[in-house]
């Protein structure tokens, strides 16, 4: 919730207050991974970005990466800056991240379908872009749902984008 308290269950009161939902948890680094609730379909990049970001695991880092290189190259990259610029519901600027393949394939699909399933936010394409440029500067797509197949697509598509935060604990 975005006064920083866990709900387990939702209702018509507390919906509409939900800072993210919890996705991963690492006991052994004391974080977790929550996904914002929203949905947005953007395309990664208008245009080619260049680099590589496969040996970045972490979403937060590789996001950076991209914003930095995008900005020398002058390339836009519309799902890093929604992630980036997102601030709603207790979450500041600057908090989120475009999630990496790493993280995506950590995140626990079953209970994050569900919840957000009680957001309503489960409806249509569950295919989400990620932080991960690796082969022929493609870049990496993951689907939730498991309609569509997981792989490497060119930056200029569009599909899901989700801001992602970490929660220290």
């Amino acid at each position: 919730m975005q006064n920083g308290t866990n709900e387990v269950k939702l209702n018509e009161r507390n919906r509409s207050n939900v800072r993210a939902v919890v996705s991963y948890v690492d006991e052994a680094r004391n974080y977790a991974l929550g996904i914002c609730p929203v949905r947005i379909m953007l395309p990664f990049s208008f245009s080619m970005l260049p680099v590589m970001t496969e040996e970045i695991q972490s979403g937060r880092e590789a996001t950076k990466f991209l914003l930095e290189e995008a900005a020398k190259c002058g390339v836009e990259l519309p799902a890093a800056e929604f992630c980036v610029n997102y601030d709603r519901n207790g979450i500041r600027k600057g908090e989120a991240f475009l999630p990496s393949l790493y993280e995506m394939g950590q995140m626990q699909r079953g209970s994050m379908l569900e919840a957000w399933k009680q957001l309503g936010l489960d409806r249509g394409e569950c295919a989400f872009v990620s932080s991960t440029i690796g082969y022929n500067y493609n870049v990496w797509l993951t689907s939730f749902n498991g309609h569509i197949v997981s792989g490497w697509y060119n930056q200029y598509r569009t599909f899901g984008v989700l801001p992602v935060i970490e929660i220290s604990f």
